[in-house]
């Protein structure tokens, strides 16, 4: 019985009773222009990420990630459908951004996280 039970459990079958807990990292990094960008004013590059915190190949799990920008940005709303599940802008100040995962299991329901985008370093 046990090993039927796990052997529906790793072949996708959903068991009763056992949940599995995947660890993730959110973050970001940013890189000083050294001034404003004639062209939009803009004095930060940005990467804001979601990834294993082992290494792992999330796909197996993960469908795909929603990253919500600050509405200021075109297309505000990004998609990521396959690691490395980041995205990359530019920009000048700091915002929370929105990172909703979907899991390949359409039983399993999406998971929110939200990121506070710093560009600057913290001042001690």
């Amino acid at each position: 019985w046990y090993q039927r039970r796990v052997r529906e459990h790793l072949q996708g079958g959903r068991v009763r009773g056992i949940s599995i807990v995947k660890a993730v990292v959110t973050g970001n990094t940013s890189t000083y222009l050294g001034g404003k960008r004639e062209t939009d004013g803009h004095t930060h590059t940005w990467t804001v990420y979601l990834k294993p915190f082992k290494s792992e190949d999330m796909s197996v799990y993960v469908k795909k990630v929603h990253f919500k920008l600050h509405d200021s940005y075109s297309q505000p709303m990004r998609i990521i459908s396959k690691p490395p599940y980041r995205v990359s802008e530019s920009g000048w100040g700091e915002f929370e951004i929105m990172i909703k995962i979907f899991f390949q299991d359409p039983a399993e329901k999406p998971v929110t996280f939200y990121h506070l985008l710093k560009l600057f370093p913290n001042e001690t």
